[in-house]
């Protein structure tokens, strides 16, 4: 099979945020994905590292906090994510140093080697020690002074070789701020400016087995199967920033693309919910399962939708849905 060039961007496979992040991931920068724990920020980059391997491309998976192991590999492969050798490779570096050198010495040689999109994930910011804090002579600060430097190092050869560079990071509380934003995430500012992609995500609630099972699924109406997340753009280089989408995230299956294209469209309000009926713009009353089959068949005009909902209607004061239907 003849492997695809590489390409501006590698999607994530779900809709509402390939549109909000103007297609996917952007390849030759860096990106950073952040957020408090459990919230899916793994799952989410491993699930585009399986769109990375569909392209033809090859992941070196920088795994700082050793969560990934031969015990792992059943659910990578319930993500979609081949564990074979020339598609994925697993690393535990022992220092932010040695992650960066390793990854400056084979960039070249894996460009060379790969006709697809090569993409490294450091997993994550917040596990990654500086040599000196483990010989026990760290300072206050060194690992946001030691990530300014090896980004700096490497930011060019990463862009030259058209290499996309993900960072998985923790969010966390500032102490004494009465104002302002309240949490921070470790490595300091650098990794911030270096980003030209930068993704938070936060967990809104708890998804039911009776909230799914219209796209297919056999839950318990009452189990708990997932969670409802809000992923963020604040930062973005490449398209308009600061967009969300409301995406979907099941135990079992990772990120899954229709829920999260229907709970995004709640959000957005392109459908509603009205005495145990949906509104649904130019459709008038439906049940779910109607606005569920308009999901899976219409993925193009969905997408139309949720462009000009994101780009001309946000910040303006025209209404989305029709004069006419707002008054009913």
């Amino acid at each position: 099979v003849e492997q695809d060039a590489p390409t501006e961007r590698i999607p994530f496979g779900i809709l509402p945020l390939d549109i909000i992040t103007g297609g996917g991931m952007p390849v030759g920068r860096v990106a950073e994905v952040y957020g408090w724990e459990s919230t899916g920020k793994t799952t989410l980059v491993l699930q585009h590292c399986a769109n990375v391997q569909k392209h033809g491309g090859i992941v070196i998976y920088c795994d700082a906090e050793f969560a990934i192991d031969g015990a792992y590999e059943e659910r990578l492969g319930k993500l979609g994510l081949s564990t074979e050798k020339d598609k994925l490779r697993v690393g535990h570096p022992d220092t932010v140093e040695e992650m960066f050198e390793a990854i400056r010495k084979s960039a070249v040689h894996l460009r060379k080697s790969s006709k697809g999109p090569v993409v490294y994930v450091i997993d994550s910011v917040a596990a990654a020690p500086p040599r000196a804090e483990l010989e026990g002579t760290a300072q206050l600060g060194l690992q946001a002074k030691v990530f300014n430097t090896e980004l700096r190092k490497s930011i060019g050869l990463i862009s030259k070789n058209e290499i996309t560079l993900i960072c998985i990071n923790h969010r966390r509380d500032k102490f004494g701020i009465a104002y302002g934003d309240k949490t921070t995430t470790p490595g300091g500012q650098a990794l911030k400016f270096y980003s030209s992609l930068r993704l938070q995500i936060s967990m809104l609630g708890k998804l039911k087995g009776k909230n799914v099972n219209a796209f297919g699924f056999k839950y318990n109406p009452d189990d708990a199967v997932g969670f409802l997340v809000e992923i963020r753009t604040i930062k973005n280089k490449t398209t308009s920033p600061l967009r969300n989408a409301h995406c979907a995230f099941l135990y079992d299956v990772g990120f899954h693309d229709e829920v999260s294209t229907f709970e995004t469209m709640r959000h957005l309000d392109i459908c509603r919910s009205k005495d145990k009926r949906w509104v649904f713009k130019n459709v008038g009353e439906c049940s779910k399962g109607d606005v569920v089959q308009f999901i899976q068949e219409n993925k193009e005009a969905l997408s139309n939708a949720l462009q000009k909902r994101y780009f001309e209607y946000v910040g303006s004061n025209a209404p989305f849905l029709d004069e006419e239907e707002e008054n009913e």
